[in-house]
């Protein structure tokens, strides 16, 4: 009897901190080196990734987007009132219009890491543990 309670015990302590853990992930809007801007605010990252603009002071971005629905890309879509669905079928009305192009879909933060190292002018996101000490970051969404 002691025993169950005691595991239960430690498990609830482990969700707990799990849960905890989640809700207080970081993620850095990131950009290349060739952006010229240091910083957004949240409206500009909204306007980006909603695709209401597609430049950033004087240059025109390129953008990243990571395609799944985890954790950090919620927490990104949260952060500009979007889910995961709103954007894309945004994304699609405005290519159909022609009114902007959507961002390239990457399937992981590796990738993205590697396309936004890679790629002038680019913007994209990743969870803010994952961002080494060279890259540029414009924004953190607590």
């Amino acid at each position: 009897m002691l025993s169950t309670i005691k595991y239960y015990l430690i498990l609830i302590v482990i969700l707990v901190s799990s849960f905890a853990e989640k809700l207080n992930a970081q993620v850095s809007v990131i950009a290349n080196n060739t952006i010229i801007v240091n910083a957004i605010d949240n409206n500009t990252l909204k306007n980006l990734f909603t695709l209401r603009s597609n430049e950033l002071g004087s240059q025109k971005v390129k953008l990243f987007f990571i395609n799944s629905e985890n954790e950090t890309v919620k927490k990104l879509l949260h952060s500009i009132g979007k889910s995961f669905h709103e954007i894309k079928k945004e994304w699609l009305r405005a290519k159909l219009t022609g009114n902007g192009n959507p961002p390239e879909m990457v399937p992981s933060d590796k990738e993205m890491l590697e396309k936004i190292f890679t790629t002038p002018n680019a913007i994209g996101f990743i969870d803010s543990k994952l961002v080494p000490s060279h890259m540029k970051v414009l924004l953190k969404i607590d």
